[in-house]
């Protein structure tokens, strides 16, 4: 019997959904998939207590696109730490991109700037 804790997962309830926002694990212990564990507990806790939707909050925007639109995913991709979502029966859903909008065309331009540095 372990005497310490093995591995966390936080949710956040809102609604009918659950967010399963930040999970993790010793590696002593990943021979025990612990946060498998962790999921499929928490799955069957949020039916009994009548959420509908269980939410994963990130998806590489790559592996989202290529799964939605039947296409194989990489090497790197199938490998990456978001396959551990989608083996559990994630599915993807595209979102809009993040936007800022600044009402002072000055400080608009600014940031467009700003953006445009930080991509160089």
């Amino acid at each position: 019997l372990l005497k310490n804790p093995v591995a966390g997962l936080f949710c956040i309830g809102f609604g009918k959904r659950l967010t399963l926002w930040k999970k993790g694990s010793f590696s002593d212990f990943h021979n025990l998939h612990p946060n498998e564990a962790l999921t499929h507990f928490v799955y069957k806790w949020a039916w009994e207590n009548g959420f509908k939707v269980c939410d994963f909050t990130a998806l590489d925007r790559t592996i989202a696109a290529c799964l939605l639109d039947g296409r194989d995913l990489t090497q790197h991709q199938s490998k990456s730490r978001h396959m551990f979502n989608i083996r559990l029966g994630g599915k993807p859903k595209l979102l809009p991109r993040a936007m800022i909008w600044c009402n002072n065309s000055l400080l608009r331009i600014g940031l467009k700037f700003l953006a445009y540095c930080g991509k160089a």
